[in-house]
């Protein structure tokens, strides 16, 4: 094997070892996206009388980003006392 058959093969290892990790950061990413709108939904439906979550709220979070949803988050632990109706939510997500 010749010294570039060597260093391609290395290029190829460390290209996989980087797409593994960066995958693998997305995946966690993504894991803590799901895990923040998760809470979310459940303590709106613990504070709220709705049997099902309507779609279009749970559209906007997941399109938002997780920066976001944490701050979404606080804010509604911190605010849950004042939320009465699914329109008192929709201020915290606009």
């Amino acid at each position: 094997m010749s010294i570039a058959d060597k260093l391609r093969e290395e290029g190829k290892l460390v290209g996989i070892k980087e797409g593994f990790l960066e995958g693998l950061k997305e995946g966690i990413k993504e894991g803590r996206k799901e895990e923040i709108i998760e809470t979310i939904l459940i303590l709106i439906k613990n504070k709220l009388p709705i049997n099902k979550f309507p779609k279009n709220i749970e559209s906007k979070l997941n399109k938002l980003d997780l920066i976001i949803l944490t701050e979404i988050r606080t804010n509604l632990i911190k605010n849950i006392i004042n939320i009465d109706s699914l329109e008192d939510l929709e201020k915290y997500l606009n």
